[in-house]
């Protein structure tokens, strides 16, 4: 409607005035893409509630905003379309913890899963498919990491106490006495290996971690590989190879206030600030062919 009555050629010139350089301009000011804070999508839990409740912890889009992003917290797309329109918008990808992943998904009886949401499993497998497929920066936590290695092929101990030979205790959910413990609470420390995206963000090979779960990798899947160990030998950190950045940790550090934990967070936005700038540079590269004189401006009755 907007368009009706002007002659061909007229949508180009809309188009031009939408530019963040136009728009910028016309404010007396210079467009530059580090302006624009990168978005993170992340899939939110869903409580089993009389009425269901689509939740996450504040905790994780602290560390988000924080660090420098934005955080949007995602509902539960599930057609081809809306999935693809979802990772259009976003310049990184954020798994969090939460529910077991149901173990059909990696070709195993229910043992000891519990807890869990198939509609999740399936909507974060998808998106880190699209996500992997347009190379956007991925950080798995917890529940998130499992996820990624699910989703390439690999296997969860579904209670690593009670399947995991010679396992420490992982989950400090509670105490002895069933009282609830803090989230930031020092449970145990991890080795980290040399020449690993996970090493140059912690600058050491050792860090004490937080730990809030009961399940973990067991064999790993696909184009990961593990770059840090609990003192047990679990699979602490997984990393995609030849990726920009993708990273999955099973600690919380979105609960932790350490400079290494803040630094996962500050590289994985930066990451994503490199990828918003490229998709930012194409778009204004892809509208220079449009530009338009005045004259041709003033003949359309568009401001200049």
């Amino acid at each position: 409607a907007f368009t009706k009555g002007r002659p061909n050629g007229a949508l180009p010139f809309l188009t031009e005035l939408c530019t963040p350089t136009h728009i910028c301009e016309n404010r007396g000011f210079s467009y530059t893409q580090n302006m624009t804070p990168p978005i993170i999508i992340a899939p939110m839990s869903e409580t089993k509630d009389a009425v269901p409740k689509l939740i996450s912890n504040r905790s994780y889009a602290n560390a988000i905003e924080q660090a420098g992003g934005v955080f949007l917290a995602t509902g539960r797309p599930t057609t081809d379309d809306a999935l693809d329109s979802l990772i259009a918008c976003a310049d990184g990808l954020l798994l969090m913890g939460g529910h077991d992943i149901c173990p059909d998904l990696y070709t195993e009886e229910n043992r000891h899963a519990g807890n869990m949401d198939r509609e999740r499993d399936e909507l974060e497998i998808a998106l880190f498919n699209r996500a992997i497929a347009k190379r956007i920066p991925i950080l798995g936590i917890c529940r998130g990491m499992q996820l990624m290695n699910v989703s390439q092929g690999g296997s969860l101990y579904q209670d690593v106490f009670l399947e995991m030979p010679g396992a420490i205790r992982h989950d400090f959910h509670l105490d002895a006495d069933g009282t609830e413990l803090p989230r930031n609470l020092p449970a145990h420390d991890v080795m980290i290996a040399p020449e690993t995206l996970l090493r140059n963000i912690a600058n050491t090979e050792k860090i004490s971690v937080n730990s809030l779960h009961h399940q973990g990798i067991n064999r790993v899947g696909g184009i990961l590989r593990p770059v840090a160990l609990a003192p047990d030998g679990l699979i602490e950190a997984i990393e995609i190879q030849n990726y920009p950045f993708g990273l999955g940790v099973e600690w919380h550090p979105e609960e932790l206030t350490d400079a290494i934990s803040k630094n996962i967070f500050l590289t994985f936005i930066e990451a994503s600030r490199k990828t918003r700038e490229v998709s930012m540079s194409s778009l204004l590269q892809s509208t220079e062919s449009l530009s338009v004189e005045p004259s041709r401006l003033a003949a359309e009755n568009l401001p200049v």
